[in-house]
C-alpha cells in the first residue's frame, strides 16, 4: 500500500483523534445515564429494600436494632476512611477514582440508612415507617457507630504519624552516629 491510498498522514491522525473524542462522549453519556438510572432506582426501591433486610434481621427488638446500627456505624466509616486514605499515596488519577468509588461502595450502608433517615421522597418515608417499628435503635446505633469509626479513624491516623516521625528520627540519628563513627576512624588513621 502506498501513502496515496491511505491519504495524507495528518488526516488520518485527525479521524483517531474525532473518533477517540466521540467515543469519550459516548462513554460519559452511558455513564450518566446509567448513574441517574441508579439514582432513581435507589431512591424509589433501594430505601424500603434496605429497611427491610434490616427489619427481617432486628425483628423489632431495640438491643438488636442498636447493635445493627453501630455494627453498621463503625465498620462502614472506619473501613471506607482506611480506603479513602489510600487515594493521598502517589497513584494516577484513575487508580484514585477507583479507590474513592471502592471506599463509598463499602460506606453504602451507612449512606442508605442516613438517606433514609433524612429523606423527603416516598421510599425515604416508606423506609422510616419500617425503621420506626420494626427496626428501633438503628439510627441512634448508626450515629455513635459513626462517630466511634471516626475517632478510631483518627486516633489511628495520629499514631501513624507519630510512628513516621519516630522513625524519620532514628534513621537521622543513625545517620549522624554513621558520621561520627566514620570521622573517629578517620581521626586514628
Amino acid at each position: 500500500m502506498t501513502d496515496e491510498k491511505l491519504g495524507p498522514p495528518d488526516t488520518a491522525a485527525k479521524k483517531s483523534g474525532l473518533r477517540s473524542f466521540l467515543v469519550a462522549i459516548g462513554l460519559l453519556v452511558f455513564l450518566s445515564v446509567c448513574a441517574l438510572l441508579g439514582w432513581l432506582v435507589a431512591i424509589t426501591i433501594g430505601f424500603r429494600m434496605w429497611a427491610s433486610w434490616l427489619a427481617d434481621r432486628v425483628d423489632g427488638s431495640m438491643l438488636n436494632g442498636t447493635l445493627w446500627g453501630l455494627t453498621l456505624g463503625f465498620v462502614c466509616s472506619l473501613v471506607p476512611l482506611i480506603i479513602a486514605r489510600q487515594a493521598l499515596r502517589g497513584f494516577g488519577f484513575p487508580v484514585r477514582l477507583t479507590i474513592l468509588a471502592l471506599a463509598a461502595l463499602v460506606a453504602l450502608p451507612n449512606i442508605a440508612t442516613l438517606a433514609i433517615h433524612f429523606g423527603s421522597g416516598k421510599g425515604a418515608h416508606a423506609g422510616q415507617r419500617i425503621f420506626d417499628v420494626d427496626v428501633p435503635g438503628i439510627i441512634v446505633g448508626t450515629y455513635t457507630g459513626i462517630g466511634i469509626g471516626v475517632a478510631v479513624f483518627l486516633l489511628l491516623a495520629v499514631w501513624g504519624l507519630m510512628r513516621w516521625n519516630d522513625k524519620r528520627r532514628t534513621r537521622k540519628l543513625s545517620r549522624k552516629l554513621a558520621e561520627m563513627a566514620g570521622d573517629a576512624s578517620d581521626g586514628r588513621a
